[in-house]
């Protein structure tokens, strides 16, 4: 049993506990996991086997995350993935920020042409882009239909995925949105309260990731920089 399923189970039992149990958890052990451990927790409502499905894909997540490195892609690929199979959806995106845009990172199940022209988008945070309102509102968004949403204006990209029903969920570190899943289907049905809930998890995680390469490259670059000065 990975320690992230134990830690679940024991979020499990102390949920109705009263916080002072959950902050004696936090004191053994990680913040961020304590925290996306009480999210799947009070989360996840489905049956048992699709229960355990998230619970091991979290926990694979996790055990990525604790391998610090700068490359993101090893982590956003399973990520994506997994996102968009719990979510019962066909496709999904991960975008993150370049500059004053926001750019493709990755994709599962798009086709080579569909992915080749969302990553020629530079989207920024407009009403007129799905992840353009996650970024201007920091929390998820959902649109039922692609095609009749007033305030939507990428008919090209809807026209060439074919997507109808979209939602995307913002990756937060504190107030800055540093990514943004996108998973849609190619059919008008929303996304429950329980799947949305279920992404903001991987989205967390991803969040987590992110700023943890960030540290790693900090680190790595000043390390550099001393080396340099001492040999100089």
């Amino acid at each position: 049993r990975s320690g992230f399923l134990h830690l679940a189970e024991q979020v499990r039992q102390v949920a109705h506990a009263g916080g002072g149990r959950i902050r004696h958890l936090v004191r053994r052990h990680d913040l961020d996991q304590v925290l996306l451990a009480r999210r799947l927790a009070c989360g996840c409502r489905a049956g048992a086997r699709e229960g355990l499905a998230q619970q091991t894909a979290i926990a694979g997540m996790l055990k990525m995350i604790g391998q610090v490195s700068s490359d993101l892609q090893p982590m956003l690929r399973p990520l994506v993935e997994s996102a968009t199979r719990l979510s019962e959806a066909s496709h999904g995106f991960v975008f993150l920020p370049d500059g004053d845009v926001y750019r493709l990172a990755t994709a599962y199940g798009a086709s080579p042409e569909f992915e080749a022209h969302i990553a020629g988008i530079p989207v920024r945070p407009e009403r007129g882009y799905l992840v353009g309102r996650v970024v201007l509102e920091r929390r998820p968004v959902q649109i039922l239909d692609a095609l009749a949403d007033p305030d939507y204006r990428q008919a090209e990209s809807q026209r060439l995925g074919g997507y109808r029903t979209m939602v995307g969920v913002p990756m937060l570190s504190g107030e800055q949105v540093v990514g943004v899943i996108v998973v849609w289907r190619q059919v008008v049905r929303a996304f429950s309260e329980r799947q949305v809930e279920l992404l903001s998890t991987f989205a967390d995680q991803a969040a987590i990731a992110i700023r943890n390469a960030r540290h790693f490259s900090e680190t790595q670059a000043a390390l550099e920089r001393q080396t340099a000065t001492a040999e100089a």
